[in-house]
């Protein structure tokens, strides 16, 4: 049953009080439909309402796991009388991994995805997106697949194009927006890796200074093909300095990130490492395999090769678990945000802030900012310097 329009918007501002709660800043005031819409609520508050009221996927759930269940009996029967047939393979059980455990998870250690192509990774993160902005926790997409914009519980996106370039600098004049995604397919790798770099240098020193105010404010990257960001080997390297202090230091300042991707092989081992959470889908070829073994170990890399769509082995520190994902569909598209929106949001969060005479954080009096970076980084990528 599709919820009506005032349960969408009640459940919202439920959803609007908590995130409040949760960032210290308890408000009475009473939130406009456009200020729900734009943050984001109104989106995950309906595939809240959906998903806890469709009869429907409820029945899926218990049907699958009766046939799981059954399908494990009816093994264990035939193996006791025929012990020559081979033992079953693990068996995959619905998956819980959006409960409140592993969103804490991602914040404190990060996360990683990886499978091959079609496995369901953005779809699974994609749920988790969801998930994090229910929790009140701010997001950002870097996609340079465009797959986010056809479909994303997130509100707005930002076309990312090629830099001006001047004589020392290659700047982007951009919103620095959250709950946003960042389509970066028009850039080279190069552009991109001075983009992203850019934009999480401005994101950890303002963070830093929203830690020094008191501000307890949860953030997370999400970088698409993390493979052309953090290549193997790179983040040793001082190009990747910004990068490597936003993944090693970030959660001390409420910033975290997932990366994605489906070329296990060529990513840098040391964001792997330092990854909490992992999330392998289906693998394919001998290098990726191999690069696996060192978290699944020998007795799951058979299982990892056979996994179907939208299942994925869970390792989190000592376990491992295989988990098939729940049904996600998400009915809105993402639109592109422009000056006066941008504008709009800044203006009202600054005046709801000066009403509770509240420092105003630096990312609250700057709707658009200048993403800067040695010209040299991306003057490969380009002959034209003004």
């Amino acid at each position: 049953m599709t919820p009506t329009r005032e349960e969408i918007i009640k459940k919202a501002r439920e959803l609007w009080r908590q995130d409040r709660l949760r960032s210290n800043q308890p408000c009475d005031l009473i939130p406009e439909e456009t200020e729900l819409a734009e943050e984001g609520f109104l989106v995950v508050a309906r595939q809240e309402l959906m998903r806890s009221e469709s009869m429907e996927y409820r029945d899926y759930i218990v049907k699958e796991y009766n046939e799981v269940v059954l399908s494990q009996k009816e093994t264990a029967t035939t193996q006791k009388d025929n012990p020559q047939i081979a033992k079953p393979t693990r068996p995959t059980r619905q998956a819980q991994p959006l409960d409140y455990d592993y969103i804490d998870a991602i914040l404190r250690e990060g996360c990683f995805v990886t499978g091959a192509r079609g496995s369901g990774k953005s779809t699974l993160v994609m749920q988790i997106a969801s998930r994090l902005m229910a929790y009140g926790v701010k997001v950002k997409v870097v996609d340079s697949s465009r797959v986010w914009l056809k479909k994303s519980a997130l509100p707005y996106y930002v076309s990312v194009s090629s830099p001006a370039l001047t004589k020392y600098h290659a700047v982007w004049n951009l919103p620095n927006a959250w709950n946003c995604i960042y389509d970066v397919s028009k850039l080279t790798v190069k552009e991109l890796r001075a983009f992203t770099s850019g934009m999480m240098t401005i994101d950890f020193q303002d963070y830093v200074r929203l830690d020094e105010l008191g501000f307890e404010v949860k953030a997370c990257y999400i970088l698409e093909e993390c493979q052309n960001l953090v290549p193997s080997g790179s983040l040793r390297s001082g190009e990747f300095g910004e990068i490597s202090r936003f993944v090693t230091q970030g959660r001390n300042y409420g910033l975290s990130y997932i990366a994605i991707t489906q070329r296990l092989a060529s990513v840098d081992t040391n964001l792997i490492e330092i990854s909490g959470l992992h999330y392998f889908g289906k693998l394919e070829g001998e290098n990726t395999v191999r690069k696996a073994k060192a978290w699944l170990g020998k007795e799951w890399l058979e299982t990892v090769r056979d996994l179907d769509v939208s299942e994925f082995l869970v390792q989190y520190g000592s376990q491992i678990d295989r988990q098939r994902m729940p049904y996600y569909q998400c009915l809105s598209k993402p639109q592109e945000l422009t000056e006066e929106m941008v504008y709009q949001y800044q203006n009202r969060n600054s005046a709801s802030l000066q009403k509770k005479k509240a420092p105003i954080p630096f990312s609250l009096l700057l709707p658009y900012v200048e993403v800067r970076c040695a010209a040299e980084a991306v003057w490969a990528s380009s002959s034209n310097c003004s």
